[in-house]
C-alpha cells in the first residue's frame, strides 16, 4: 500500500485531478440517488399522512391533477366503504410570477385532511384566504398580511404559513375548497376522495366494492396510490442512470491515469518481475493503487454530495429531493465507487500481462 502511494504521488497533478473527478462523480451519484431514493414512497407518505386508508381517483387518467370526481360520487363511496369519513380535495399546479412551479390543495377546513396545513403563523385556513408552506412563503416573498397571486389577476390574502413534514406540500398554497372550486373552475368537482374507514382491517374489501360498484371512479390504497404511474417510474430509472453514468465516468478517469502510470513505470515493474515479483503481486500494487484513487474520492465527496442535494433547492427541485442522503446511501456509494476503481485498474492491468520483461529490459 505504501508503494502504491508512492507511485501516485510521482505525478501529484495527475493524481489529484483524478481524485477530484472521483469526488465529482461520487457526489453526483449520491446526490441524484438521494433524490431517486422514495421519490414514489414520498408521494404516498403525504396521502397516508392524512390518515386515510383509501384514495380515489377518477378512473383511466393520469395525475391528480387531472382527476374530476363528482361531488355527488363523495357520499356514494361513503357508502360503498363503509366509511367514517370521505373528504374531498382539489389538487392543481400554478406557477408564480418568478416561475416557480406552486402545488395548490383546496380542501374543507373542517376536513380531517385541513390538520396537515396547521398554520405555524397567521391565521388557520379560512374561505376567501390562503396558507403557504413555508418554502412556498420563501419563493413568493409573501408573509401572513400579504397576498399570493395563485392565477394571473386572481390574488387571495395570505393568512399563515405552515409547516409540514414534505418538502412537496410545504412548496405549495392551500385554499378553502369552494375557492379552489371557483378558481380552477370545478364547480361540483373534486380531484381526490380520501376515505376513512371506520375498521382499517376492511381496506381491501371496501376497494373491491368501491370499484365495482363505481366503475368510473379507482380506488387503491393511500400509501400505494402513486406506485402505479410508470412517469413517476421513468423519472427513478433516468435519475439512476444518470448517476451510474457519473460513477461510469469516474471510472475511466482511473483507468486513463493507471494506465499512464503502467506505461511509465513499466521498466520499474519489469525489474520487479525479474528480481521474482510475480505477475499477481505486480497486479496487487496496480489494484492497490486504483483503490487508493477510489476511496480518496469518494472520502473527498462526501461533503460535496451533502452540497449538491442542498443545491437542488437552487435548481427548484427542493419539493422533490431528500432532505440529506442517509448514511447507507452515503456508504453504499463508497462501496460502488471503490468497486469502480478496482475496474478502472483492469486495463491497465491487462497492459502490463501483455508486456515481455525481456523485451522491456532490453529496451535501451
Amino acid at each position: 500500500m505504501i508503494a502504491a502511494c508512492r507511485a501516485l504521488l510521482r505525478r501529484p497533478v495527475r493524481t489529484t485531478l483524478t481524485v477530484l473527478g472521483v469526488a465529482v462523480g461520487y457526489a453526483v451519484w449520491v446526490g441524484i440517488s438521494a433524490s431517486a431514493t422514495g421519490f414514489v414512497a414520498r408521494f404516498n407518505g403525504i396521502l397516508a399522512a392524512t390518515g386515510a386508508e383509501i384514495t380515489v381517483q377518477q378512473a383511466g387518467v393520469g395525475f391528480p391533477v387531472l382527476s374530476r370526481i363528482e361531488v355527488g360520487d363523495l357520499e356514494r363511496i361513503r357508502a360503498a366503504a363503509g366509511a367514517r369519513n370521505v373528504s374531498g380535495v382539489i389538487a392543481a399546479v400554478t406557477r408564480l410570477p418568478n416561475n416557480n412551479q406552486l402545488p395548490v390543495f383546496g380542501v374543507d377546513p373542517a376536513d380531517p385532511v385541513a390538520t396537515l396545513f396547521e398554520p405555524k403563523e397567521g391565521t388557520a385556513l379560512a374561505p376567501g384566504a390562503a396558507l403557504l408552506g413555508r418554502a412556498a412563503s420563501a419563493s413568493a416573498g409573501q408573509r401572513p398580511g400579504g397576498s399570493i397571486e395563485v392565477l394571473p389577476g386572481r390574488r387571495l390574502p395570505v393568512a399563515g404559513i405552515y409547516e409540514s413534514a414534505y418538502g412537496f406540500l410545504d412548496g405549495g398554497c392551500v385554499l378553502a375548497l369552494g375557492d379552489a372550486r371557483r378558481l380552477f373552475e370545478m364547480e361540483g368537482l373534486v380531484s381526490l376522495a380520501l376515505v376513512k374507514l371506520e375498521d382499517p382491517a376492511q381496506t381491501n374489501g371496501a376497494i373491491e366494492r368501491i370499484n365495482r360498484e363505481l366503475p368510473h371512479l379507482h380506488a387503491t390504497v393511500s400509501e400505494l396510490f402513486f406506485s402505479g404511474y410508470r412517469e413517476l417510474e421513468l423519472v427513478d430509472r433516468f435519475a439512476r442512470f444518470l448517476a451510474l453514468a457519473a460513477l461510469v465516468v469516474a471510472a475511466l478517469g482511473v483507468a486513463n491515469t493507471l494506465g499512464m502510470n503502467v506505461v511509465e513505470r513499466l521498466p520499474e515493474l519489469a525489474i520487479l518481475r525479474a528480481v521474482g515479483w510475480s505477475r499477481w503481486r505486480v497486479a496487487g500494487s496496480v489494484l492497490a493503487e486504483g483503490a487508493i484513487l477510489a476511496l480518496a474520492g469518494a472520502l473527498l465527496g462526501v461533503a460535496p454530495a451533502w452540497a449538491f442535494v442542498r443545491a437542488t433547492g437552487v435548481a427548484g427541485l427542493q419539493h422533490l429531493a431528500s432532505p440529506r442522503p442517509s448514511p447507507g446511501l452515503l456508504l453504499g456509494g463508497v462501496a460502488i465507487v471503490l468497486v469502480s476503481g478496482l475496474l478502472g485498474s483492469l486495463p491497465a492491468i491487462a497492459y502490463l500481462f501483455r508486456a515481455r520483461v525481456s523485451a522491456v529490459l532490453r529496451t535501451p
